[in-house]
């Protein structure tokens, strides 16, 4: 019972010949882009150096607009605030 004459079920395809070629096509693209994709973050992790334009960026903006600023609002010349006048020297 449930079996054909020939002792077995016969498999069907699900699929005709050029669908399942463009499924493969898509499978593949998807596959490259993903691959495409991990490299692209890559940079982006410890060691990747993906940030170093952010960071110098960064840095730049800091040394010339927060140094400034902060010396002039603590007086680049006070004697109270030698330490920090000489840390932020230093930094710039």
């Amino acid at each position: 019972m449930g079996q054909s004459k020939g002792g077995g079920y016969s498999q069907m395809p699900t699929l005709r010949p050029e669908q399942l070629s463009l499924l493969q096509n898509l499978i593949g693209q998807g596959n490259a882009n993903a691959s495409q994709a991990a490299q692209g973050f890559a940079q982006f992790l410890p060691g990747g150096g993906g940030g170093q334009p952010i960071i110098d960026a960064a840095m730049k903006r800091y040394q010339q607009q927060t140094v400034p600023s902060l010396l002039n609002s603590f007086g680049g010349n006070s004697k109270g605030n030698s330490g920090l006048n000489q840390a932020l020297a230093a930094s710039a």
